[in-house]
């Protein structure tokens, strides 16, 4: 481990946040004084004077590139790259700017949650209500979360990658307690008034009231919506005229100077999640709900099963703009289609059996009408042929209708020996997708799908294991091959490895499958639609095409005619609908089972995974990834808290959870702090709200709080009243002047009981848990076991705090822990959108097809495909690469070759160190797979020091009582034996 690879000299593309570093040591500057002293040195532009970079211009330009090869893709999604890291750069550094106050604002004299700033031609703003819009919605509360939606609205829309319209690149910075929106300014934008007409060509800019329509819009969003699954809807605009709206009314759209077409605000892009709303439930009818031909007994191993759950109250927040994640909407689709699949074999069996039993009934009464006819002679003349021994011909005739000999002599009916069509034999008719492919029709499918470049609309990350379907519960599985209750590999189901992504579309799923099913629907004369197209199924028989079109209908399809899952988000919006009030109800049925999809399919499948071990987080981060990663937002940690409190199996997720919703109710708190505090007074700010939280003194003002600190050197003398006869002196302003922000009454009036309480009221307010009251820190350490230190690592992680690396006495009940000096620095927290390759995503799902399938030469050539892409688009340093670099160590580790394995492993580890953090979930993994690796090739001592490297950190991001730490206890019994 003393030779370091040459990854180690690049530096990562993204800031890290790091929460502990050293002091620096200071160095003599003669230019640092002349630098404090010139304000333009700091607020200047990275570029020179009068050369502002057009981002807007450029990341067009690099969208508008070809596609037609492989080649023309990467150097697409290169300048795309390079163009996302230089913006998130500037961006964060501009916010910080505009924060401190070293930038003009555009408006100087509003209020200040209302200040714009323009800066290397980005434009800056705060996620605020400023314009009152949002008071129906929460106001101030739902601005805030609508940043974060309307970046997740921008994801989704960017991965579908249609042309003639355009979003605006968008990031999002927490710093100081603000959150600033940063995007490129659209052409023409900032040349006009917001009130002046014309500016929103599309869509409602005052939810709902006024709404506008463009005919070039609604042509150019057609194609987009069908591929987010959105529903085509009627809204009605201020004059009360029905327009038609292929996205939400609340999604505006701008014609910029350019000539170019362009969205904003799409946090409103998803349907409405109505477990957090206040609406009425709507009860679906039971024979919608019914299912023909289906038993409870044919299900009886796909179904979760049946547990008791208690009883749960969802929790009503300050806002209403509660919106379901894009990986959830594309699981509900998945498994509706599934569903679709098997009422599609169950009706078509049905309706063979009917029709057999029809035509063997004609066949009979022909056959009884013709005896009578005959007479008693030709009777006997049958009775003797009957009794005759059967011919060659007879013989051959029995075979191929299936009937036998013996069955003949038994004298049954037809009908009755003749066994009903089953789902297999509906399979055959070429109507079911074959999902029967084995895995090297599956990876060429996939290479052929990504050299032609095309992909699903719903594929988003590299799933860690494509080869198998996962299993839909409470479906039958339908033409899978694959063992029944097949779980994964624990290390790709795990969080801390590859997390499974299961937002994945069908044909990305499925493989190969689709093109075998194309070839047998040409054979039966069959048309299927593939799975961009919803996956529809139609055919050429009247009867079959009658009994698909009443499955879909049972299925729960928008559309009568055909499968089509499509919502409508402003079902429950501010918008007002023109359809008729039975396709509103059915709209708002289909929401509402998409939301009650989460309670009863993805939350059961989680806990018994975590049950199962086969999900093992080791921290908040984890716990969050893997929730979203299956569509299920955080506000749902109350839910899934309250299911595993009673299972004593989950204790950890149970601690895991408590100390996630503490760790978000600190930072709710404490950014109301940090927004009012200047900047010369954070560092003591900060630190007074640490040693409240984490300290064990019970002093209530922290020393670093004094009035010198706060006032400086000399205390605000109180002025007497000058009106005779008042005793009572003049109340100085609460307020510190000149900007200061935070006033010493306020925040020293702040104790360890009154955060804690403010702390455990906001986390119960938002999550709906109960936790139990604690008065200081120690008390919720005794109550629910977690470390002090991991919610330290969680809070500096949150909100963005640097503190210095030393030993911390956290239990000291003398002295206050944190000390104005130990905090070093409030780094900006950043979010944006970053491009992802998806040709290089289909190579690594084919390379896992063919890994587990044995066929570790090819996998090796797909892999090596693949690295020499991300390092084209990405560079040398990124998550994506690591991840491939931890597969070939794998596979290289199955063929015993061990100093490749070691080599390649050594990669991901520094990769992940730089990409993500020293003590990330992903980077923990890579510690312990390299101990392995290392174990097998002799190389004990090395071993032994990453094994004790990852307990450290697990420890330091749970404690003890881990499941992995008794893994590591194993390994370490097993090292030194």
């Amino acid at each position: 481990m003393s030779c370091l690879t040459a990854v180690s000299n690049f530096a990562a593309l993204f800031e890290v946040n790091v929460w502990v570093a050293r002091r620096q040591q200071h160095v003599k500057d003669s230019l640092r004084a002349d630098d404090a002293v010139n304000l333009w040195s700091l607020i200047q532009s990275d570029e020179l004077s009068g050369q502002a970079r057009e981002w807007n211009e450029e990341i067009i330009q690099a969208r508008e590139m070809q596609q037609t090869s492989l080649s023309k893709r990467i150097v697409r999604l290169r300048a795309m790259f390079k163009w996302t890291v230089e913006f998130v750069a500037t961006t964060a550094k501009g916010s910080c700017l505009a924060v401190d106050g070293n930038i003009y604002p555009l408006n100087p004299t509003d209020e200040d949650k209302n200040l714009l700033y323009l800066w290397n031609n980005v434009f800056f703003s705060y996620g605020k209500d400023s314009n009152n819009i949002y008071q129906e919605l929460g106001g101030d509360r739902a601005a805030h979360v609508n940043t974060a939606n309307d970046l997740k609205g921008i994801d989704a829309f960017n991965k579908i990658d249609v042309t003639g319209i355009y979003t605006v690149g968008t990031v999002i910075v927490d710093y100081r307690g603000r959150r600033v929106v940063a995007q490129n300014v659209i052409p023409g934008l900032l040349r006009r008034s917001q009130s002046q007409e014309g500016l929103i060509k599309h869509g409602s800019a005052d939810l709902g009231k006024t709404v506008s329509y463009c005919r070039e819009f609604g042509k150019l969003l057609e194609e987009p919506a069908e591929k987010l699954r959105l529903k085509k809807h009627k809204v009605l605009n201020e004059k009360d005229e029905a327009v038609d709206m292929h996205l939400s009314a609340d999604c505006k759209g701008i014609h910029g100077t350019d000539g170019r077409y362009y969205l904003i605000d799409l946090w409103h892009l998803f349907p409405p999640d109505v477990n957090f709303l206040d609406v009425p439930r709507i009860t679906k009818c039971p024979v919608e709900e019914s299912v023909p031909n289906s038993s409870d007994e044919d299900d009886k191993d796909d179904k979760l099963e049946e547990k008791e759950f208690p009883p749960f109250t969802f929790p009503r927040h300050k806002h209403r703009v509660h919106v379901l994640r894009p990986e959830l909407i594309s699981n509900f689709v998945r498994v509706r289609y599934f569903r679709y699949l098997k009422i599609a074999a169950l009706q078509m069996a049905e309706s063979q059996k009917v029709s057999h039993e029809s035509k063997q009934s004609n066949a009979d009464h022909v056959a009884d009408e013709e005896s009578d006819k005959a007479g008693p002679s030709n009777c006997n003349k049958e009775l003797q042929e009957d009794a005759s021994p059967p011919s060659v011909e007879d013989e051959k005739a029995s075979v191929e209708t299936g009937e036998t000999h013996s069955s003949k002599e038994l004298g049954e009916p037809a009908a009755a020996r003749e066994e009903a069509p089953s789902v297999e034999a509906a399979h055959d008719n070429g109507f079911v997708t074959d999902e029967q492919a084995d895995d090297t029709s599956k990876t060429e499918s996939v290479l052929e799908t990504c050299h032609s470049g095309q992909h699903s609309p719903d594929c988003s990350e590299p799933s860690s294991d494509s080869s198998t379907l996962p299993e839909v519960e409470g479906e039958e599985k339908i033409g899978r091959d694959v063992p029944e209750k097949e779980p994964l590999p624990p290390e790709q189901e795990k969080v801390n490895g590859e997390v499974v992504d299961f937002a994945s579309d069908l044909l990305s799923e499925s493989g190969g499958g689709e093109v075998n099913c194309a070839k047998e629907a040409k054979k039966k004369k069959f048309k299927f639609v593939t799975a961009s197209e919803q996956g529809t199924l139609h055919s050429n028989d009247p009867q079959t095409e009658e009994a698909l079109q009443a499955a879909a209908k049972l299925a729960g399809s928008s559309s009568e005619n055909e499968f089509s899952i499509l919502f409508n988000p402003d079902v429950y919006g501010t918008a007002r609908t023109a359809d008729s009030e039975e396709v509103t109800m059915a709209d708002r049925l289909l929401v509402q089972e998409a939301a009650d999809h989460i309670l009863q399919d993805v939350i059961p499948k989680l806990i018994k995974g975590m049950e199962s071990y086969t999900f093992v987080p080791t921290d908040g981060i984890a716990l969050s990834i893997l929730m979203q990663s299956r569509g299920i937002n955080m506000r749902y940690l109350g839910k899934i808290t309250s299911i595993v409190a009673a299972n004593r199996q989950l204790a950890h997720i149970f601690q895991i959870c408590v100390l996630e919703m503490i760790a978000r109710g600190v930072k709710h708190v404490f950014r109301r702090y940090l927004h009012e505090a200047s900047l010369q007074t954070t560092g003591s700010v900060v630190a007074h709200l640490l040693n409240c939280l984490l300290g064990s003194c019970d002093s209530s003002q922290s020393p670093v709080m004094a009035d010198e600190q706060l006032y400086g050197s000399s205390k605000p003398k109180k002025k007497k009243s000058r009106k005779r006869g008042s005793g009572k002196p003049q109340q100085h302003n609460d307020k510190i002047s000149s900007g200061a922000g935070v006033s010493g009454t306020v925040l020293n009036a702040v104790t360890r009981a009154s955060l804690w309480q403010e702390v455990i009221d906001d986390a119960c307010s938002y999550f709906g848990y109960p936790i139990d009251q604690c008065s200081n820190c120690q008390a919720a350490v005794d109550r629910y076991g977690f470390r002090r230190m991991s919610l330290l690592r969680l809070v500096c992680k949150k909100l963005g705090f640097q503190i210095l690396l030393r030993d911390y006495d956290l239990a000291n009940k003398k002295q206050p822990p944190f000390t104005d000096d130990d905090i070093l620095d409030v780094v900006p927290i950043v979010k944006h959108v970053c491009p992802t390759a998806g040709d290089t995503s289909a190579l690594c799902e084919g390379a896992q097809a063919r890994m587990h399938a044995g066929q570790y030469a090819e996998a090796l050539g797909i892999l090596f495909e693949a690295m020499n892409i991300y390092q084209q688009v990405y560079g040398a340093i990124h998550e994506d690469l690591a991840s491939v670099f931890r597969m070939l160590a794998r596979i290289h580790f199955l063929m015993d070759d061990l100093p490749q394995a070691i080599s390649f492993q050594k990669k991901a580890a520094i990769v992940f160190e730089r990409a993500l953090g020293v003590d990330h979930p992903d980077t923990i993994v890579a510690y312990v797979h390299l101990g392995l690796y290392c174990h097998s090739a002799g190389q004990i001592s090395i071993a032994l020091r990453l094994m004790y490297r990852a307990r450290y950190l697990t420890l330091l991001l749970y404690g003890e009582g881990h499941p992995d730490l008794a893994t590591f206890d194993v390994w370490y019994c097993l090292a030194w034996s």
